[in-house]
């Protein structure tokens, strides 16, 4: 194991019914060449009683069930609270990855060289192993997976919103810590990879390619927390472009009706007036397959900033 200057990592897991994958990931996790202090599991599958755990294969593992599946956002709320009050840096990771021996160890030591520089480091991230570039780059933004959060960015910025339940939670955390000013990095020598990828589709409109979620209801959060994030935070360009993309995925709908329907044209009206509006929470009308609803699933929604 190589030494970590006395520093306490932490890796914070947030999964939902993938048991398999995140053992693989957990073996992957336990034979770094740097060694993590602690890791958290936080498992969202409270609807499934029949769901395994990983406390018996992997006993010294911190594991959570949430009372009710909070989403991404809730899930590493939750364990970014748990990890932040020991550890000096938070490593966030899906449940769907997989990590060579060095991943760990390369992200560390990319974040220890830029703060040694005198940079204020908010986090660092792993590459995918298609990743275009081996030159570490700066990025505007980062992503839950294979991210390397530091403590004292955690501690200014505070928790992830829980009220964006799935997707662009890690987008408005990365725009409130910039708002801070902390800065965010490449680590192209540390890879992280992908294994699940079956949510998107690829689509051809007017001889141009574009990537859509599968699901409605995927494209739902992801449109209505962009929107939120990007005017909160005033990044009007980003706001104009996803408004556009948006109205660009409704002509798409409109013009090919998927499945002779036009509820994903809906979806993502819906998508973009209640982020404007700021009804975020979980919505009972967008909730992912084999979800029931809580009675007062429609109320759950909440408003914020």
């Amino acid at each position: 194991m190589q030494a970590k200057e006395n520093l306490k990592i932490a890796a914070v897991i947030v999964t939902y019914r993938n048991f398999a994958m995140l053992c693989s990931l957990l073996e992957d996790l336990l034979l770094q060449s740097t060694a993590l202090d602690e890791i958290i599991v936080i498992d969202n599958s409270a609807d499934d009683r029949a769901v395994e755990t990983p406390q018996s294969a992997f006993p010294g593992v911190v594991y959570r069930k949430m009372p009710e599946n909070a989403g991404s956002a809730g899930g590493y709320s939750e364990g970014i609270r748990m990890a932040a009050a020991t550890a000096d840096y938070v490593l966030t990771l899906d449940d769907d990855v997989r990590m060579p021996p060095d991943a760990v160890a390369n992200l560390l030591a990319g974040m220890r060289q830029r703060e040694r520089q005198g940079l204020r480091v908010g986090a660092v991230r792993a590459v995918g192993p298609n990743h275009s570039s081996r030159i570490p780059e700066e990025l505007k933004d980062v992503a839950w997976r294979g991210t390397l959060f530091s403590r004292s960015a955690i501690e200014k910025a505070g928790l992830p919103l829980r009220e964006y339940f799935l997707y662009g939670d890690d987008l408005e955390y990365s725009l409130r810590m910039a708002k801070e000013g902390f800065r965010f990095f490449w680590v192209p020598s540390s890879v992280v990879e992908e294994m699940r990828k079956g949510d998107r589709v690829t689509h051809r409109f007017f001889g141009k390619r574009f990537v859509l979620y599968r699901d409605d209801f995927r494209l739902y959060y992801a449109l209505r927390n962009q929107i939120h994030a990007y005017r909160v935070h005033r990044h009007c360009a980003n706001l104009l472009r996803t408004l556009l993309y948006g109205a660009k995925m409704m002509i798409f709908f409109v013009l090919h009706k998927r499945g002779g329907e036009w509820v994903s044209v809906f979806t993502i009206w819906n998508g973009i007036t209640d982020g404007f509006r700021s009804r975020l929470g979980k919505n009972g009308n967008y909730l992912p397959a084999g979800e029931i609803p809580c009675a007062d699933s429609n109320q759950l929604r909440a408003k914020a900033v």
